[in-house]
């Protein structure tokens, strides 16, 4: 996930009118909640589309109002620089977009010097001087920062967000106004900003030219503005109420030492970020859940109830009243160690050496394949996910690859990590067995939060004797890798069906997924009379969120004929998180590629008979495909494997075959391709047509 900023939606979604955006009908509907908010877009609005009320273009008098350095000195602001152009930056302390944008904004105001001066501005009422000089400090910022003490700055200006940057001339006059770039928005991170507005303002000042763009919508946090001096009074207050419910839906993210950007443990951390809630809440955003209400119930489920929403919608109008403490919200404990209740018996990490999190810009999915030596079965009551450094781990995902798994959708499902997700321990006498030789991966999604971090997530097991399990957990796939999304389309529809299932087994858990192009994905289960339920419905899938979707009440698949899977996807330039609209989208492990897949965990009684033979019969299959492969691997091998040293390097192949294919067989990411990843593709290959056909037929049958 990526650093994304909260707030109106790229694909065209509408809000209706609520009591919140009439209260704020003046306030711009985009808020910035940090990366684990995301769920819609925000778009450049031109100039011309912007009331020439809303632009400002009459002059200011600068000398009118005081700013305070960070060593507690006061300054004029219009001493602050004697430039022709003086750029403001409204930044907050904790606001992840304006952290993230902090080394470009230095990086600006070295290379336009000539022409401008660069300041940063703190107008949030809840960051002291003192805050905000160790911020400076520890953010090695390399532009001057003062603090707006009553906000008179950003009353003036009319700026509602952070960062929200100002040109301003030397009379007073603002020449530009809006956001900095566009490579960071809601729900994405873009490669490299496509349209960079406060650098092409500066290059047209530089050659004495008008700036073409005078306007952008920023993006970013509210400014915490100072609460009112009057006390404010209604029935709902913070204590009797709005406490518990944040308690219940927000802390365990936005607490010390979390991924949330801010923390939401008192009342003045609510109060301060009440617009910004607010906001949130309305727009659907927060709590993070996207499965359709109307299908399936989940145990996990995050999503906040009418009357949840109504009283804190209510408290915001009301000016959000405290009240008296007689229920004060607990457990804001910050989850530094394990959720089980023991130990773990074996304790892994991701790698040796921590991995480094650069301090902005996108980071790939990164793989990790760690060995845990296990030389004969082992049966698993508990595996947890701790991620080493939680304020930029935004998933992860262990995978269990047996001996014979080569490729993530042949992968076992053994744990994961989502910010704000409880661990769902297992029942008694239920257990997830790890064939011995096994390995496990590391699937680790990165979001930079403006400074270099490392991480060193590790994963705990609990382990049990075979004697005490009665139920194996174990995990079914349905996936699809033989589509190819055209450039351009916004809707192209991939299927897959699921139709063998072990004797007496029971479905406790669904977990979707696909990358950066998926739009919505759909569950439904068949019976045998071709009854149809829903399961899992997600209208607007997205990729930031990788739930796992646990039933209530687990269902029994005895009376199944099938389970089918339907992905839409959209690779149009509606789609702002697209990497590139104009390519034809096929299987692959990175976001820009795509997947269509679906995890199905399952309960099935242990030594269940049926289940035996359905793996006895699926052995002879395999092994009949597997000599086959073999024997065209070799061949490869042979012809590719030029040093004779067993190994494929990238600079053996062709340039074609090192960008379109080597990573698809190179499927332990270490730039070398062994005889086994490559007898493990073709497997794979050899069986996609006749998967294909199989799933052809299966939907005719239905029509």
């Amino acid at each position: 996930m990526n650093p994304s900023a909260c707030g109106y939606t790229g694909r065209g979604h509408s809000h209706p009118e609520t009591p919140i955006n009439k209260m704020h009908n003046k306030i711009s509907r985009i808020s910035f909640l940090f990366f684990v908010a995301v769920n819609s877009c925000q778009l450049l609005v031109p100039a011309s589309l912007i009331g020439e009320e809303n632009i400002r273009q009459s002059s200011i008098d600068l000398k009118s109002i005081s700013l305070e350095k960070i060593n507690g000195e006061v300054q004029s602001f219009g001493s602050l620089t004697d430039k022709e152009y003086l750029v403001v930056v409204f930044i907050g302390n904790e606001c992840p977009l304006a952290k993230i944008y902090l080394p470009r904004i230095g990086t600006l105001a070295h290379q336009y010097q000539d022409v401008a001066e660069i300041v940063g501005v703190n107008s949030n009422s809840q960051d002291t001087v003192e805050e905000i000089k160790e911020f400076v400090r520890r953010n090695a910022v390399s532009f001057p920062v003062y603090k707006d003490a009553q906000g008179q700055l950003a009353d003036t200006l009319n700026a509602k967000r952070t960062p929200e940057v100002f040109v301003i001339q030397r009379d007073g006059k603002v020449l530009y106004q809006g956001r900095i770039d566009d490579q960071y928005g809601v729900g994405y991170a873009r490669e490299a900003a496509g349209e960079e507005y406060l650098r092409n303002a500066l290059a047209q000042l530089r050659q004495a030219r008008p700036i073409s763009i005078p306007r952008t919508q920023p993006v970013g946090c509210f400014i915490g503005r100072m609460q009112s001096a009057i006390n404010p009074v209604g029935k709902i207050t913070y204590h009797n109420k709005i406490g518990a419910i944040v308690q219940k839906h927000c802390v365990e993210c936005h607490k010390e030492g979390e991924i949330g950007p801010f923390a939401l443990t008192n009342y003045d951390d609510v109060a301060v970020w009440s617009e910004t809630i607010g906001e949130v809440i309305e727009q659907g955003r927060m709590p993070p859940w996207h499965a359709n209400p109307a299908y399936g119930s989940f145990s996990n489920t995050r999503r906040m109830s009418p009357e949840e929403q109504s009283a804190i919608f209510q408290w915001i109008k009301d000016g959000c009243p405290q009240g008296p403490a007689d229920h004060p919200p607990t457990n804001t404990k910050s989850i530094s160690g394990w959720q089980s209740e023991k130990v773990p018996d074996l304790i892994l990490p991701m790698r040796e050496k921590p991995f480094t999190v650069p301090a902005d810009g996108t980071v790939e999915y990164q793989y990790f394949v760690v060995d845990p030596g296990f030389t004969e079965d082992r049966w698993v009551t508990a595996a947890e996910v701790v991620p080493g450094n939680r304020s930029v781990v935004h998933h992860a995902i262990v995978f269990i690859s047996a001996p014979d798994q080569q490729n993530l959708d042949s992968y076992g499902w053994l744990s994961a990590y989502v910010p704000g997700q409880r661990l769902t321990p297992l029942k008694p006498g239920q257990a997830r067995k790890i064939p011995a030789g096994s390995r496990f991966i590391f699937q680790m999604h990165y979001t930079p939060n403006g400074s270099i971090q490392e991480d060193q997530t590790k994963i705990g097991l609990t382990f049990t004797s075979p004697d005490n399990v009665d139920e194996e957990m174990i995990t079914l796939i349905s996936a699809n890798r033989h589509f190819k999304i055209p450039p351009g389309i916004d809707s192209h529809r991939v299927d897959s069906i699921l139709t063998e299932f072990p004797q007496d087994a029971k479905l406790t858990a669904l977990t979707p997924h696909m990358h950066l192009r998926g739009k919505s994905f759909r569950i439904i289960h068949r019976d045998k009379s071709n009854n149809k339920t829903i399961l899992l419905d997600v209208p607007q899938y997205d990729f930031n969120w990788q739930h796992v979707y646990r039933l209530k009440t687990p269902l029994s698949l005895n009376s199944a004929k099938q389970i089918e899977c339907t992905a839409h996807f959209d690779n149009s330039e509606n789609n702002v998180v697209n990497p590139d609209a104009t390519s034809t989208v096929r299987w692959g492990d990175q976001s820009w590629e795509e997947m269509m897949i679906a995890f199905f965990e399952i309960s099935v009684p242990r030594n269940q008979n049926g289940h035996e033979e359905q793996k006895s019969e699926e052995q002879k299959q395999d092994q009949r495909q597997y000599v086959q492969a073999t024997q065209l691997a070799e061949a490869w091998m042979r012809k590719w494997d030029h040093n004779l040293d067993s190994l494929v390097q990238r600079d053996e192949v062709s340039e074609s075959f090192r960008r379109f294919a080597f990573s698809k067989i190179d499927r332990n990411y270490d730039q070398e391709i062994s005889l086994e990843e490559t007898i493990s593709y073709i497997s794979d290959t050899l069986s996609e047509e006749k998967q294909q056909e199989d799933i052809r037929r299966q939907l005719d049958q239905l029509k």
